[in-house]
Order: C-alpha cells, then sequence, then structure tokens
C-alpha cells in the first residue's frame, strides 16, 4: 500500500504547490518525515513514516532528502568528497536552522538562516583516508525546534577488492556477442558474474582463490532473426586475485563435443552440467551447478582446462537422441555429399520440422524446386503429390510457405536456406504436409539435379521412433573437447511402452539420472510429448557404477481440466533403477488398475511415498493415491479433477483426517487397532477409468522400541489384466490376476483374498471363484456380458494376524 499513499500524498502537495516540479514534491515528502526509532539506521527505514501534514504546511525542505555521496573504491587514497544539500524556505519568514550530523560527514556550517521565500546551501564532506571499511551512514538535522528535515547521508568504502579484468574471444577471434562469466570463491562462497557484450570486461572482486567458469554463445543472422549456432565453456580453476589481475578465456582452443551411437539418431539434445565441491573442515560441499541445454543445430564445445588444485570438479554432460522421424535418399547426387552411400541412392541427412505431421512406412515421390513458394508463381501448378523444395525467404513465416505448396498438391515439404549448415524451423502452427530441413550443401545440389531431370525421393517416415540413446559421461576435468564413442555392449536396454487413458491422447515419458556422490544429473531425457498412445521404444542407457535412472511418465491430452497439455496430475514414477551392461527391462505406463496404495520396492528417491512406518509411539503414512497397474509404480495425482477424503480411526473413532494418507500421528504407546480409509473420485474428463475407488486397512500396532522406523502391516493389492492401448480388455474372455501382499519390511504372511465383480458400475455384484497360483497370487478366467462396457471390482484380503485390507473399485478397466 506503500505506492498509493505516497503517490495521494504527491498530488495533495502539487495541489499546494501548482508550480513545483517533481523533483520538489519528492524532496519535500522525503526530508520531512516523522522519525521512528533513533536506534534504527537509514538502510533499515529511510528516512522515516510519512508525514503529510508536516510537508503540506511546513513549508521548509531540504534537497536532496537523500544523499549519497558514493562509493570510495580502495585503498581510499584520493581526495575529500563533497556534495551539496539545499534548504529551501517557501514561507513569509526567514528560518535559522541548527544542523547536525554523524562525525565521518564534516559540514561547512553548523547554523544556518534561510531567508523567507528563498534557500540557503551546506557543503557535506567525507574524507576517504579516515573512513573504515564498509558502510557509513545517517542523518543530516536541521530544526529551529519547530521545523525539522531530515536528510540520509551515505558512503560506502570499499574493502579490499581488486581488478580483475576479463580479456575473452569468441571462436571466429572477435569479440563475444553474447555470453557470461561467473566467479566463485571456494572458502567464502562468495560469487560474482560479468555479462560478456564486449571483448574485454572489468569486475572487482576481493583477494581470494576463485573458480571461474565461462560461457560464449556464438551467432549468426538469418532470414529470421538472429540464430544461436554454437557454445563454448571454458573453465580456469585456480584465479588467485591479491592485485589487479588478468583472466584470459580465448574459445578458438576449443574443440567440439560429439556423440557417435550404433544406429543412426536425429541430431542430439545435449546438457551440460558444471558442478564445483569445495571442503570446509570434513564437510564437502556445492556450490551450485551452471546448466547449459544445447538442442536442435546448435554445437557445444569445451576448452581444456588444468584439473583444480583445491575441491573437485564434476562435469556431466547428457545425450537424449532418438531414432530419426524421416529418413531420405535419391539418385545421382554427388558422392561426395553422400555419407552413407546405398547401392546408386545418397542417403541425405533431414531433420523433421516441429510441429509436421508424422507417418509411417516407405514411400517415393518426385522433387520439385520452388523457389520461395510465393502463391503467384505456384498459381496453375500442379505438384500431384511431389517433394517441393522451399527455399526459406526473409520475412516469410515458414508455414506460409508450406501452406502455399500443399494447396498446389504437394504430398511433402523441403526447407532449406542459403547459410550452411541446417536449422530446426520453429512454427506456430500444426503443418498440413509431412515437413523436414535439408542443410544447404544437400539442398543446392538436390536443387541442380531437380533442374536438369526428373529425380525421385525414397522416404522413410516414423510417426514415432522406436530406439533412442540417453547417455551420461560424467568427468572430473574439463577435457580439450568430447569425442564419445558408445557401443551396445557398454549399454542397458529400457523398453517402454506408455498408454493413453482414452482414445485421442497423447502421452510422454521422462527419465531422470543419479550419480552416487553427485546426486541428481539436472538433465531430463526421454521426454517424448506429442507420440501417440501405446508406442514402444527402446532406450539405451548407459549402464556403469554408480548410475541409477528414475523413469516417470504422463498422459498428455487436449482437451485438459487443468489447462496445461501436460498433464502432471496424473503422473506415474517408478523405481530407482540400477542397471548393468546388456540388461534388459521392461515398463508399461498408465495401465489399469489405478488404485491407492504402496507400490512393491522402495518408492524412489522422487516417489516420496516411503509407505506407513511406526517409531517408537508416531506413525507416519506416505500412500500414494493412484497407483497404475506396473510394477512398482507409484502415481501422484493433483486433486484437480474430484476430491479425495482420508481418515485414520483408532479404536473405532476418528483420530485424523484429511485429503490424502500423509502426515505424522503421535499416538499412545498402548496396543490399539486402526483403521485406514481412503475414498476418492475422478471426473470423467480426465479419465474414464478408476472413476471412484474406497480403500480401508484395518492394523494393530502398539510401541515400537528403538529409534528405527518399522513398517505396518498395511496389505496391498495388486491387479494384473492384459489391456490395449487404452486400457481396454476382450469382453469375449481375459484373464484377471489379483495379487494379495504385505507392504515392504512388514513380515505378516498374507493369508486369504476374495475378489467380486460388477459390470453396471456396482450396482449389482457377483463373487468370483479364484484359482491360487502361488503365495498370495490368484487369477479368474472372466467372460463379461457382451452389453458391458466397463468392469469394477471389490476385493478383500487378511494376513494371518487379523489385519486386513478392503478395496472398491468402479470401472477399473474397460471392454472391447
Amino acid at each position: 500500500m506503500a505506492t498509493p499513499h505516497v503517490a495521494g500524498a504527491a498530488a495533495l502537495l502539487a495541489q499546494r504547490h501548482p508550480g513545483w516540479k517533481a523533483g520538489q514534491l519528492k524532496a519535500a515528502l522525503v526530508s520531512t518525515t516523522k522519525q521512528l526509532d533513533p536506534k534504527q539506521v537509514p538502510t533499515q527505514v529511510g528516512t522515516g513514516r510519512l508525514d503529510v501534514a508536516r510537508a503540506h504546511d511546513q513549508g521548509v525542505y531540504a534537497d536532496p532528502g537523500n544523499l549519497d555521496l558514493g562509493k570510495l573504491a580502495y585503498p581510499h587514497d584520493g581526495g575529500p568528497v563533497t556534495k551539496q544539500v539545499t534548504y529551501t524556505n517557501d514561507t513569509d519568514a526567514a528560518v535559522t536552522l541548527a544542523l547536525t550530523a554523524p562525525a565521518e560527514f564534516h559540514l561547512g556550517a553548523s547554523t544556518m538562516t534561510v531567508p523567507a521565500k528563498g534557500s540557503a546551501t551546506v557543503d557535506v564532506t567525507v574524507d576517504p583516508k579516515a573512513l573504515s571499511d564498509g558502510l557509513h551512514s545517517g542523518y543530516l538535522t536541521a530544526t529551529d525546534g519547530t521545523v525539522t528535515t531530515r536528510t540520509t547521508l551515505g558512503v560506502y568504502a570499499e574493502s579490499p577488492h581488486y581488478d580483475l579484468n576479463l580479456h575473452v574471444t569468441g571462436r571466429d577471434g572477435a569479440p563475444p556477442s553474447y555470453g557470461f562469466v561467473i566467479l566463485i570463491d571456494g572458502q567464502s562462497g562468495a560469487g560474482f558474474l560479468a555479462i560478456l557484450t564486449s571483448q574485454d570486461h572489468k569486475l572487482r572482486v576481493p583477494p581470494g582463490r576463485y573458480d571461474a567458469f565461462a560461457a560464449v554463445y556464438g551467432t549468426r543472422d538469418t532470414p529470421t532473426g538472429v540464430e544461436q549456432v554454437d557454445s563454448v565453456l571454458m573453465a580456469d580453476h585456480d584465479v588467485v586475485v591479491g592485485a589487479d589481475t588478468d583472466l584470459r578465456f580465448d574459445a578458438r582452443a576449443a574443440k567440439e563435443v560429439r556423440l557417435h551411437t550404433p544406429q543412426p539418431v536425429d541430431r542430439a539434445w545435449l546438457m551440460v552440467s558444471y558442478q564445483r565441491f569445495f571442503k570446509a573442515g570434513d564437510h564437502e560441499g556445492s556450490l551450485g551447478a551452471v546448466d547449459f541445454f544445447a538442442g536442435g543445430n546448435e554445437r557445444v564445445w569445451l576448452a581444456e582446462a588444468a584439473p583444480p588444485t583445491t575441491g573437485r570438479l564434476q562435469l556431466n554432460t547428457r545425450w537424449y537422441t532418438y531414432e530419426p522421424l524421416i529418413r531420405a535418399r535419391v539418385s545421382g547426387l554427388p558422392l561426395s555429399l553422400s555419407p552413407r552411400p546405398v547401392s546408386d541412392s545418397r542417403v541425405l541427412s533431414p531433420t523433421a520440422a516441429h510441429a509436421s505431421p508424422r507417418f509411417d512406412g516407405m514411400r517415393t515421390a518426385r522433387v520439385v524446386d520452388v523457389d520461395t513458394a510465393d502463391p503467384t508463381a505456384l498459381a496453375g501448378r500442379n505438384l500431384a503429390g511431389a517433394v517441393a523444395l522451399i527455399r526459406t525467404a526473409a520475412g516469410v513465416p515458414y508455414e506460409d510457405q508450406i501452406n502455399a505448396v500443399a494447396k498446389a498438391g504437394a504430398g511433402y515439404a523441403v526447407l532449406w536456406r542459403d547459410l550452411s549448415g541446417g536449422f530446426r524451423p520453429a512454427v506456430g502452427e500444426d503443418l498440413p504436409i509431412p515437413s523436414f530441413v535439408l542443410p544447404h550443401e544437400e539442398a543446392t545440389a538436390l536443387r541442380a539435379a531437380a533442374a536438369q531431370r526428373t529425380v525421385q525421393m525414397k522416404l522413410q517416415g516414423r510417426e514415432s521412433p522406436t530406439y533412442g540413446y540417453d547417455i551420461i559421461e560424467p568427468l572430473t576435468r574439463m577435457p580439450d573437447g568430447l569425442d564419445l564413442t558408445v557401443r551396445t555392449k557398454e549399454l542397458a536396454s529400457i523398453d517402454t511402452t506408455v498408454n493413453a487413458l482414452a482414445p485421442g491422447h497423447t502421452v510422454g515419458d521422462m527419465r531422470m539420472g543419479f550419480i552416487s556422490g553427485v546426486g541428481y544429473v539436472p538433465a531430463f531425457s526421454g521426454v517424448t510429448l506429442g507420440w501417440p498412445a501405446g508406442v514402444h521404444r527402446t532406450d539405451y542407457v548407459r549402464a556403469a557404477p554408480g548410475f541409477q535412472y528414475l523413469e516417470r511418465a504422463t498422459p498428455a491430452f487436449e482437451p485438459n481440466p487443468t489447462g496445461s497439455s501436460w498433464d502432471s496430475a496424473h503422473e506415474q514414477y517408478g523405481q530407482p533403477l540400477a542397471l548393468r551392461p546388456g540388461q534388459r527391462i521392461t515398463e508399461r505406463w498408465n495401465t489399469p488398475v489405478w488404485r491407492p496404495g504402496i507400490p512393491a520396492g522402495s518408492p524412489g528417491i522422487k516417489t516420496g511415498f516411503p509407505g506407513a512406518t511406526r517409531t517408537g509411539d508416531t506413525i507416519d503414512l506416505s500412500v500414494s493415491g493412484w497407483n497404475d497397474g506396473g510394477a512398482g509404480h507409484a502415481g501422484i495425482y493433483a486433486d484437480v479433477y474430484g476430491g479425495a477424503q482420508a481418515k485414520v480411526y483408532r479404536n473405532g473413532e476418528l483420530f485424523a483426517q484429511g485429503g490424502v494418507l500423509a502426515g505424522t500421528l503421535p499416538v499412545g504407546p498402548e496396543r490399539a487397532t486402526y483403521r485406514l480409509t481412503h475414498d476418492a473420485q475422478r471426473a470423467a474428463a480426465s479419465t474414464p477409468y478408476s472413476a471412484q475407488t474406497h480403500t480401508a486397512w484395518t492394523f494393530t500396532s502398539s510401541h515400537v522400541d528403538g529409534d528405527r522406523a518399522a513398517a505396518l502391516p498395511l496389505l496391498q493389492l495388486d491387479y494384473q489384466v492384459d489391456t490395449d492401448t487404452y486400457g481396454r480388455a476382450d469382453k469375449r474372455n481375459h484373464l484377471l490376476g489379483l495379487t494379495l501382499r504385505q507392504q515392504d519390511g512388514a513380515a505378516v504372511p498374507v493369508a486369504t483374498a476374495d475378489l467380486s465383480v460388477s459390470y453396471d458400475d456396482g450396482a449389482h455384484w457377483t463373487k468370483v471363484r479364484l484359482e491360487r497360483i502361488g503365495a498370495g497370487r490368484y487369477q479368474v478366467h472372466l467372460r463379461p456380458p457382451t452389453e458391458a462396457a466397463y468392469v469394477s471390482l471389490r476385493a478383500n484380503g487378511a494376513d494371518r494376524a487379523g489385519d486386513t485390507v478392503e478395496q472398491t473399485i468402479l470401472r477399473a478397466y474397460g471392454l472391447k
């Protein structure tokens, strides 16, 4: 509320003095404030609290209301610094003011007479040689007993600091167009940042030993604006400052970061994380990480640096790349353009455009050069399924060019531009035909060939990739570039299928990486938003001691009741994976049956659902509300589509309640019977499945000795059913599996289970005969009636100590 109060006060003052300028209004308001606690300094309260009446009526004010005598650079060997304060008297009588200020601020006079309708000035001086290091502040007070003004005074005497002169050269030998240098003192933790917009830059820093990290970005002008083309990362781990110092970074010495994979891939997305660790006594700590993301055609370069002599460096590089969504070959192009000749064809290196429709399979079409796809030039032309070769033009949106050739009948669009290399065009709308980009060198050769004869292009498309590579390479020093070749025998593979919640939904998955001693590797991989549901993909990941991965998946769909295309409300997390070279695992996500519970195995680093435990006389609950049918998956479901209600009963009396089964409950030491209930519902706009769930756990518990958490006997129900991409089982005959188990760590053996099914949303239930196929494992063949669309489930289980679980799930899965 400060702004409207001050604005109103200024308006009142301007009404009283219509001829005053803004500076006069400000000075009058600031210098006539009401003093607050005298023990408080200007950096805490300024000049005081606004006093509108005094500013309006007093008629005497000081200008400026805040006097800054500046920053005095170390070693404070300059001469005195003097500035002035002017007093204005707008009344009809002269006033004589007594002036006082802190001792370090020398006043030119101790009293001053300000004539009626006039002004008078006093000098305020500081002597740098007489000041101790740090900030000095106080008030210049002028008063005659009735009239009072106050001006804040301030001066900063710099502590020992020196110039660190930065000399940075880009890869082209010119000053960088953009970049930065970060300087960190490993002992004090002090950090400094220089934004580079020229070759030379200066930082003022205290004496110390610093780690310096530099990033320089290369750009070039394109028909559609400035494009970033490379990032150069450099470091100097031992910069000692005890006097004015020069620090040089030359990007011309850097070498490129490259990845070579066993199978062809699209251009890689790369994250580089730079993290320095320092020791303080027996403790090692990190002063944070600097992360760099490069995608598309941007290239990354590293300049070699000597290893640090203090602390240690963790430099993590991480790539994610996948099978090309489009491949192309033509006949008759110069051999030099062919990275992989196939019989008499030449393999090109296309890149699918953003928002391009995708297709599966092989297609062949003739190539037609349409230059810039000017609609006037295209009038009357019949491109009839051709590959339109389009040269980009300044000021013409890519989508307009593609729409123009599509209107003329083209089946495919190829963009290129008059600059070396390729690019990733950003488009603002879905494109009408499959569209991709060719590098300048390939496009110009193709254009020349098409001008002389009919050129046929063979296209192989993928609606979504069938494989990808997720490669982490941890380093402990800045290398001289990085040329990394990975081989299949070094990798583990993760076969992933992500199902949708309903037809028309698209899906996504993500993988996080962890390294022992480092923690989270700050790079996301496997982000596949926009892939159709149910598509299978094999990701090859780096498998090495200390590496762990954590998978998560979610549907992403439109329309979304949250207003977001990424449906984080349905996220599912898996278990931490420590993989061996050659190991193969399978993950299937977003499969029925969704229900609350505690996943088997450690819930992992990010899931945050350690289950139900007791330590002494405290019960800790953390039960996930919407686990899917995947083994060990923990579901996070935000309460955005419906409601959830959790309750805890102790010996039959309500003890606690809330929206989720999570929290810490102090309980008595005596043995008691507890009942936990969880009731939830999801709206049809979210998903047709598990529309309503009711789960109740009953168990007994008493004091636990020691300080280790003991798992409570919360029985869990898992379901296994073979469904299609959209969660539908065969209504003619399908197998349903049921597993009754304890949460991990609870030792009481399971005893019995039973199951009932309903095909009319719970109006009528039929108990089924379960076939026991192992300890706590059952199955039953279901033959639903032909008119049934969903299967609802009601299961019960017990262990040998009498602990129980009961669970009802309406519309657990669909039928087809």
